[in-house]
């Protein structure tokens, strides 16, 4: 399971939009790191299952291997198809610069097909499990 704590900014019907710091690579101690990467926080759009409101202290609960299917959604299909289209398209035509276009054709396609499944599903906001923190 991924944790990660966040403050509720927002309500909206069903849902709230919790406002997150991302995760560093280095962990929490930045200090320790010489990448010197600046982590902004993100908003996240969660289903409000815990009744919480505006202000409220959340920790977001989602597990790893819907992470690791969402990493494969985003990044691992879009590659796929890329690269269908450029060796498809080359043993086609034999032309790099066309293989190369077709192939980005392909990948926008891919993920405008992929924000309107995401979209109609909404995977993002019924897959973050919400706790109240405390303190």
């Amino acid at each position: 399971m991924m944790k990660n704590p966040g403050i509720v900014v927002e309500e909206n019907g069903d849902f709230v939009t919790i406002l997150s710091m991302r995760q560093s690579a280095c962990g929490s101690s930045c200090e320790s790191c010489s990448s010197h990467c600046e982590s902004e926080p993100m908003r996240v759009k969660a289903v409000n299952t815990i009744h919480a409101e505006i202000g409220d202290r959340v920790e977001m609960e989602i597990s790893s291997n819907r992470v690791l299917s969402y990493i494969g959604l985003i990044y691992g299909i879009p590659l796929v198809t890329f690269l269908i289209g450029v060796v498809t398209s080359y043993a086609a035509t034999g032309n790099e610069l066309i293989s190369f276009a077709v192939g980005i054709v392909v990948l926008a396609l891919t993920y405008i097909a992929i924000k309107a499944v995401d979209s109609r599903k909404n995977f993002t906001g019924s897959d973050i499990k919400l706790r109240k923190i405390t303190s």
